[in-house]
């Protein structure tokens, strides 16, 4: 039987649809599927084939998230899906160890998806990073709030503006997508987030904050509430009070670390936190090359040996020297991650690929890790890596 794995070509499209629609259960109408197809490029998919007909898929989009304040290059791993008389039969392992192999190759050192299964996905390295929270508040308890020195504009459209705003917040997340304009066309207002968006000016009409809403059947429904500055976020959280005459309540998704119903004088409200996205180092040693570790008391080192089957270039025992600036000065493979380090002098951790995602994108610390018994090591080198690690919030609030 042959069977082979490689990137769709553009007759194949159709095919890839059709698949999804039936794995996730939805229709597209034609125009809409023409539409879809437009913004599809076929290289971005790899197709799995049995006799030529396409069993398997799945999809990396090349995209950048921020790390520590910088903008970096992620594989975003989404539409995994196969047809039902294929399943059971590894197919979809395979595609992940090609997307691997590809996203290493195009220096895609991150790699993230949203999880069907966190079990499924964390045997292959991924691991959770981003969890989501959702209020839903009902009118007689919306905050009424002063008058603001600013003002609210309609910003619908103008993702230019909405990106500038978007990018001074998302900055402050590791794990937020650095979004383009494409992105803000198709996937945002065109996509999930359907709506009004409306941006918040200061009296000097520097915008500082805007909202994604869509009010229907009574409910104010905010897909995005980004603030700057305190000012701003009452300035939003005012014209959200004032739809009280057309809504009877405002459903919100936030980030988890959103502490905006203390502006509620009754704060008593729906809330639900949901393990949201997941996350995986795809080339270890690019990865921490291109990390910005936390400075220390001097120059550091420590040896840690990385498991990771799925993608076997990351294996190993490696030699970590930091300076006292927070510099990587070293990231040196020195041996298997069974073998003692060449002195036996460096305090040593060992990990997994997926708990080594939790720590650097900061959803998790070390000491943590230790204690559940996710890492091990010396207590020396978790000391050491919680003194590395930056401290700093994880969040997402996109979809693929």
């Amino acid at each position: 039987m042959m069977e082979e794995i490689r990137p769709l070509r553009q007759e194949e499209l159709d095919a890839a649809i059709d698949l999804s629609s039936y794995a996730f259960q939805f229709e597209l109408p034609p125009e809409e599927r023409k539409k879809r197809i437009r913004t599809m490029v076929p290289e971005e998919t790899l197709g799995y084939f049995v006799e030529g007909k396409m069993a398997s898929k799945l999809t990396v989009l090349p995209l950048r998230v921020f790390l520590n304040g910088e903008s970096v290059p992620m594989g975003g791993v989404g539409g995994v899906a196969t047809w039902p008389e294929y399943r059971r039969g590894g197919k979809v392992e395979r595609l992940l160890h090609a997307a691997l192999a590809q996203m290493k190759e195009r220096g895609q050192n991150w790699s993230m998806l949203y999880p069907f299964s966190v079990p499924f996905y964390r045997k292959y390295g991924w691991e959770l990073f981003a969890d989501e929270k959702r209020y839903k508040i009902p009118r007689d308890k919306f905050p009424r709030l002063p008058e603001v020195p600013g003002r609210m504009e309609d910003a619908s459209g103008n993702y230019e503006l909405l990106n500038a705003v978007y990018r001074q917040w998302a900055v402050r997340y590791n794990g937020m997508l650095d979004r383009t304009e494409s992105w803000w066309e198709h996937r945002v207002a065109g996509g999930r987030k359907p709506g009004r968006a409306l941006v918040y000016r200061d009296a000097s009409g520097q915008a500082q904050g805007y909202v994604i809403m869509q009010v229907r059947d009574r409910l104010a429904k905010v897909h995005e509430l980004v603030a700057l500055t305190e000012e701003a976020k009452r300035g939003i959280w005012k014209l959200l009070s004032d739809h009280d005459s057309m809504a009877d309540w405002i459903e919100m998704t936030v980030t988890a670390d959103d502490d905006q119903l203390d502006l509620l004088p009754e704060p008593r409200v729906d809330i639900g936190v949901t393990p949201y996205f997941m996350a995986r180092i795809v080339d270890i040693v690019p990865a921490l090359r291109e990390y910005r570790f936390a400075p220390g008391p001097g120059a550091e080192s420590a040896a840690i040996a990385v498991q990771d089957e799925h993608a076997p270039w990351n294996e190993g025992l490696y030699r970590l020297e930091w300076s006292a600036e927070g510099t990587l000065i070293a990231a040196d493979r020195v041996g298997e991650p069974g073998q003692g380090e060449t002195d036996g002098s460096l305090p040593r951790l060992k990990a997994g690929i997926a708990p080594l995602a939790a720590m650097l994108m900061g959803y998790r610390r070390p000491a943590a890790l230790a204690r559940q018994g996710r890492i091990s090591g010396d207590p020396e080198a978790i000391e050491l890596l919680e003194r590395r690690l930056p401290v700093r919030p994880t969040g997402f609030v996109d979809f693929f």
